[in-house]
């Protein structure tokens, strides 16, 4: 049994690995951003639809790491001139972060590829066994999840 344990992490530490591999060497290195700003920018452009204003406190907890982690991310999306921070009004020590028309473009046209790709993935796939590793993965998803800490 414990071989089947360890087939299947090794089939997801690779699979992630090459899923990674992939979207860095052809979309995301093209557009100069790492995987963790494309989440910033992410995270920002849904924020935005939803007319919510996010600062980097929101911003961490929405990405599940530290305010430290989050606001360094921030400060490089900045430089690279894809995200501005804006001073709340009523309150000095909050700033608030949006992204730029340019980063929001360089968006929509990755999500774009990425979508492309997904397409082409699940054509050679077959419809099928994409409906069926989808709902796997959705499945594992929450088994893991919903697991308590293991000793």
């Amino acid at each position: 049994m414990e071989n089947k344990e360890i087939q299947i992490v090794e089939s997801f530490r690779l699979l992630t690995k090459n899923i990674v591999h992939f979207f860095e060497n052809n979309l995301l290195n093209k557009a100069n951003i790492s995987c963790s700003e494309l989440n910033v920018l992410k995270v920002l452009c849904e924020s935005e639809k939803e007319d919510k204003k996010m600062n980097v406190t929101e911003l961490a907890n929405c990405l599940n790491m530290t305010k430290s982690a989050s606001s360094q991310l921030v400060s490089k999306l900045e430089k690279k001139g894809f995200v501005k921070r804006k001073i709340n009004l009523f309150d000095k020590k909050v700033n608030y972060i949006s992204i730029t028309d340019e980063a929001r473009k360089g968006y929509e046209d990755n999500k774009v590829k990425y979508n492309e790709v997904i397409n082409k993935v699940i054509e050679k796939m077959g419809e099928e066994d994409s409906k069926q590793l989808s709902r796997l993965l959705e499945k594992l998803s929450n088994i893991i999840y919903n697991l308590e800490e293991v000793d």
